[in-house]
């Protein structure tokens, strides 16, 4: 019986050394949801979440960026665009005080950043979201503007300001994306910094019309409608670029009929 068992006991450790090892997968996921809908100017919040993660539980891939498309029809306004309505970056980059781009800031939300083995608990810092005047290089590209991020310092890198761009986008059925900048700057250049999860609250932008006179009109909302209708859904995506690794891209579609104010209405209507 003794050997019996030894033999079983080994034959167990033989098997276990043989087993394969859980194989590591790089995952990307996004979600998305609206609310305050106002209809008097089509105004809207959108609530965006990213998150990146190895299932093995070790640190994930660099994230070099990640893209996120609008439904069609929601296309920034012009007015937005242009003007003084964008943030002035050489005020923001001296003072790093988000109070000086208030009038241009369109989202805020927070950032939960893997800078694993130097800092083995993860760090959540705070994020500010402005709009911001395309430079050349941008232009050349494409870009109708940028997207300037406010990202408030930790224990593994100061505060700093970084920057994306926004172009018009002829993907179907989108209207234009945002390349959101995510390669944060660490204070050691040795330590590796990346990040986890993005959680984003996007309340837009509001200002009124003016006219010769200077009088002020109605309300605009900083992007159009979405083309939507009762029984049409609408589609939000987000595209993850990583450094050495392949790229994942998602997916999210929000019923219509959840966001009109009268579901029964025919025709169309807005989110």
């Amino acid at each position: 019986m003794r050997i019996k068992v030894s033999a079983l006991a080994v034959a167990l450790l033989v098997g276990a050394a043989m087993a394969p090892t859980a194989q590591a997968e790089l995952v990307g996921e996004f979600d998305v949801s609206l609310k305050n809908f106002k209809r008097a100017y089509n105004g809207y919040t959108t609530i965006m979440d990213g998150r990146v993660y190895d299932t093995t539980g070790a640190p994930p891939a660099q994230l070099r960026s990640a893209q996120i498309r609008f439904p069609r029809g929601a296309t920034i306004r012009s007015t937005y665009i242009h003007g003084k309505l964008l943030c002035d970056t050489r005020v923001l980059e001296v003072t790093q005080n988000a109070a000086f781009c208030r009038g241009a800031q369109f989202a805020s939300g927070t950032m939960v950043i893997d800078a694993r083995p130097a800092f083995p608990d993860a760090l959540t810092t705070k994020v500010n979201l402005f709009l911001g005047p395309p430079v050349v290089s941008d232009i050349n590209q494409g870009s109708i503007g940028r997207v300037v991020v406010l990202v408030q310092g930790t224990a593994a890198f100061p505060t700093q300001v970084l920057y994306g761009s926004v172009f018009r986008d002829k993907k179907k059925p989108y209207s234009f994306r945002m390349e959101l900048p995510t390669a944060v700057k660490p204070t050691n250049p040795a330590t590796k910094v990346g990040l986890a999860e993005l959680h984003l609250v996007a309340p837009g932008l509001t200002t009124r019309k003016t006219d010769a006179r200077g009088r002020r009109g109605k309300k605009i909302f900083w992007t159009g409608l979405p083309r939507c209708t009762r029984k049409t859904n609408v589609r939000f995506r987000i595209d993850y670029q990583f450094v050495g690794a392949t790229p994942i891209v998602r997916q999210r579609a929000l019923k219509c009929s959840k966001f009109l104010k009268n579901p029964k209405t025919k025709g169309k209507g807005a989110i």
